[in-house]
């Protein structure tokens, strides 16, 4: 009962007391009533731009953690505004390894879109160019094929073998290699029609 009481009077706080209480306390119970009212946005938000439930689900327990540090090192005056850009820059940072993965495998398309040729990047990109570039390469990817999608982030964003995707996925090692040499061409076209446009 006790409990349930307390309870009550912490859902009553406000998102700048249950930080205060946080901040002095260190006591997770604050941050966890703070954090229950906004994970569906977080998860929503990751969702968006991962494009994949289970990285939904591991962003947001990452950004539980980060919060476990970053309440304490800054004074945050508008929480829910604070938290929606948090979220949004950890899913860009996520997807610019991801981005960085391909263009390691040499898919032609960074140079386009990450601003390479102006000494720019993702991280140094207006916000609306972020957002447009991290849509972009989202809808490139979900143009390929299941399959192609599939074995590329496998081998790409997961930094799977050949061999691992192949027991993944049930198909031969011929059939991966196929799979990521045609999505890579699919993908070089979409953003080479997506630029002539």
């Amino acid at each position: 009962m006790f409990f349930n009481k307390n309870k009550n009077i912490q859902n009553q706080l406000s998102d700048e007391e249950l930080i205060t209480k946080f901040r002095f306390s260190h006591d997770l119970i604050y941050l966890g009533d703070l954090f229950s009212r906004y994970t569906a946005m977080i998860y929503g938000v990751s969702l968006k731009y991962l494009k994949s439930e289970a990285d939904a689900e591991d962003m947001t327990m990452a950004i539980f953690e980060k919060l476990t540090v970053d309440l304490k090192r800054y004074e945050i005056k508008n929480f829910s505004s604070w938290l929606y850009t948090l979220v949004k820059n950890e899913c860009m940072m996520e997807f610019r390894k991801r981005a960085s993965n391909l263009q390691k495998g040499e898919v032609p398309f960074k140079e386009h879109y990450l601003n390479v040729e102006n000494g720019q990047d993702l991280h140094h990109a207006e916000e609306n160019d972020k957002e447009e570039i991290l849509d972009q390469l989202s809808s490139g990817i979900e143009s390929l094929s299941i399959g192609q999608r599939r074995c590329i982030e496998l081998f790409y964003v997961k930094n799977k073998s050949y061999i691992e995707v192949s027991k993944e996925t049930g198909w031969t090692v011929n059939q991966v290699k196929s799979h990521i040499q045609n999505g890579k061409r699919n993908l070089k076209l979409y953003f080479e029609n997506k630029k002539s446009k």
